[in-house]
């Protein structure tokens, strides 16, 4: 026993070293489904250098890093698994945000709890083991993450791949090549004396057609207009888009809305709004593209363009004779909606403090989409009774991570988010009833 303990007290650290940068994170992509060789190779490259540079460190010097490599890998799995993307720099901010924090994670827990507790486990295997006396490494052992990078570099090159980001990258190897691209552009436009490229001409993106085939004969009866944006309904949910674009994706969580659908005229071909709904609102109301990138939204910049803002379909009705609202589930101060809602035309903009209906569930971001269509049910009633024609735009929040649903829906799907989706559903077919 006595070598094999000598062994473990000179080579224990380096093993849980490798445990914490190297087998839990291989470990954690096969287990959420992101198996590629581009994914493993940058496990590898990342994970087999972090253990060269803490290996015979001071514990005070490699803690730090151990937990922001836990940080780094719970807070992608959770990103990715609540919005379809991987973390941003500019994301930072919101963590400094008290309201997005707490609401976001108020009696949710984490989704990947068994990735955080491995992580967690083996960064305390490092400190229990931790020993700066182990055995020198050869310095040839450094080739080895260059070795897997090398690999990772020419895969790419020879037989680049569509999948997604998170299935080919880990986050500190992501942040990294987006770091030496933006820096590889900046010297591109500095050797270029800052001269501006020509913008390519998208004017056939943003302009209407008006001389077409009118789609309703003799023009349309309605005198107002409603608007029913869902936070974080993709339109794969509604069964008349899938079919439209022979989407591979087969599960039909809104079957109440589809059935609406089906009475409606649909548009399957859409941008993503970038995974934040103040973006989606400008692409929707204001009839532009919203920024592809993780800049400063296009909303956010109409507080400074009132010219644009007056561009706006709230200001344009508003010009012709509409009374024009906003309600949503939420506080109104996040993302400066408070601000950016009224710049782009609307009459009155309210949120939470409006409704005085009781909220059937306690949720941190505001009303369950049950209670938020009943007190919209509520508003659209008051606004019948006014002689001017009116347009209203209602925005739910039930479906914000960490999402509202009662037990009964909970006991009945496999997740949270399907479980607020299916109410949801319901929550809209049964408003749309009662219009």
């Amino acid at each position: 026993m006595r070598p094999l303990s000598r062994w473990l007290s000179s080579c224990g650290s380096l093993l849980a070293l490798a445990a914490l940068f190297l087998v839990v994170p291989l470990a954690g992509r096969y287990w959420l489904g992101w198996s590629t060789p581009f994914g493993y190779l940058s496990d590898l490259a990342l994970g087999s250098l972090l253990v060269l540079l803490l290996h015979r460190r001071s514990l005070w010097f490699a803690l730090p890093v151990m937990l922001l490599w836990c940080l780094f890998l719970i807070g992608n799995a959770e990103l990715v698994g609540a919005v379809g993307r991987m973390p941003e720099p500019s994301d930072l901010k919101y963590l400094l945000d008290p309201q997005f924090v707490s609401s976001s994670t108020q009696g949710g827990g984490l989704a990947h709890l068994p990735l955080a507790l491995g992580l967690g486990g083996a960064t305390l295997l490092c400190v229990l083991l931790w020993r700066r006396r182990g055995p020198r490494l050869p310095r040839y052992a450094y080739a080895l993450p260059a070795a897997f990078l090398a690999a990772h570099v020419g895969l790419q090159y020879l037989r680049p791949s569509d999948a997604d980001q998170w299935q080919q990258y880990n986050l500190p190897h992501k942040l990294l090549a987006s770091a030496l691209s933006s820096g590889q552009l900046a010297v591109e436009d500095w050797l270029a004396d800052d001269r501006p490229d020509t913008p390519p001409d998208v004017a056939g993106l943003n302009q209407l057609d008006l001389s077409g085939t009118p789609l309703l004969a003799g023009g349309g009866r309605a005198r107002n207009v409603l608007i029913v944006a869902m936070e974080g309904i993709p339109g794969a949910y509604i069964a008349a888009n899938r079919a439209a674009i022979n989407s591979s994706y087969h599960e039909a969580p809104m079957p109440r809305l589809s059935g609406w659908a089906e009475r409606a005229m649909t548009t399957p071909d859409y941008v993503l709004h970038s995974h934040q709904t103040i973006r989606g609102l400008y692409a929707m109301l204001c009839g532009d593209y919203s920024k592809l990138d993780s800049g400063t939204p296009k909303g956010v910049e109409l507080l400074n363009n009132p010219a644009r803002a007056r561009e706006c379909l709230p200001a344009q009705l508003r010009q012709h004779g509409f009374s024009t609202h906003f309600l949503q589930g939420a506080g109104l101060r996040f993302m400066a909606k408070d601000k950016v809602m009224p710049q782009m035309g609307f009459d009155k903009t309210l949120g939470r403090d409006w409704f005085r209906n009781t909220s059937y569930l306690e949720f941190p971001w505001g009303m369950d989409d049950k209670a938020f269509f009943e007190g919209a049910a509520t508003y659209v009633k008051q606004l019948r009774q006014q002689k001017k024609p009116w347009m209203l735009t209602l925005l739910t929040v039930g479906t914000h991570q960490p999402y509202s649903a009662p037990a009964d829906y909970l006991a009945l799907y496999p997740n949270a988010k399907q479980a607020a989706v299916a109410y949801l559903d319901d929550a809209i077919g049964a408003f749309l009833a009662d219009l």
